[in-house]
C-alpha cells in the first residue's frame, strides 16, 4: 500500500503508513525500495514524500548513502535536474564514479548540468562512449554545447592508440 501512495502522491497517506511502521526496506516486484519509487515520478509538488521517507529512514551512513546514490541515478536516467539538486541537499560528497557503468543515460540537459559537477567527468565520459544513448545526435549536440565533445573524442583516439 505505501508504494501505490507514494506513486500517486498521496503524503496524509505516506505519513499513516510510516506511522504505522511500514517497512521501508522492502523493495516492489523491481526491486526497489519505497524511497526509489518516489524518485521515478519526482516533482516539486512530492517534495514532502520524499523528505518524510529520508526523516525515517535508518540513518546509517553507508546504508542511507548507498541508497541516496541509488536515487541520484534514477534522477540521472530520468533527466530531473530538480530531483539532482534535491538530493544534493543529503550527499555532501556525491560519488559519480559509482555510476560510470554504461548504465547510466543523462537526458542532454542533464549531460550539461553535470559538466559543471564536481568529479562528473568519468560518468559523462562512459555515457559519450557507451551505445547506449539511443538519440546519439542530440547526446552529441549536448557534449559539445557542455565543451566536452573535444575533450573526450581526443582521450577515445588517445585510448584506442
Amino acid at each position: 500500500p505505501i508504494y501505490l501512495a507514494i506513486r500517486f502522491g498521496h503524503y496524509d497517506a505516506v505519513c499513516y503508513f510510516i506511522q504505522q511502521n511500514a517497512n521501508l526496506d522492502v523493495t516492489d516486484q523491481d526491486y526497489n525500495k519505497p524511497l526509489q519509487v518516489a524518485f521515478y515520478s519526482f516533482n516539486k509538488d512530492e517534495i514532502k514524500i520524499m523528505e518524510k521517507l529520508i526523516e525515517k529512514l535508518d540513518k546509517n551512513p553507508p546504508i542511507f548513502k548507498d541508497e541516496l546514490q541509488k536515487c541520484l541515478k534514477i534522477a540521472i536516467n530520468s533527466g530531473n535536474i530538480e530531483a539532482i539538486e534535491f538530493l544534493k541537499k543529503y550527499l555532501i560528497d556525491i560519488d559519480y564514479s559509482k555510476f560510470s557503468d554504461h548504465t547510466t543515460n543523462p537526458s542532454p540537459k542533464v549531460i550539461f548540468y553535470l559538466s559543471k559537477e564536481k568529479g562528473a567527468e568519468k560518468l559523462l565520459y562512459d555515457s559519450f562512449c557507451s551505445s547506449v544513448n539511443f538519440d546519439w545526435q542530440k547526446h552529441l549536440e549536448a557534449f559539445k554545447n557542455a565543451g566536452l565533445y573535444d575533450k573526450f573524442m581526443k582521450k577515445l583516439g588517445e585510448e584506442k592508440k
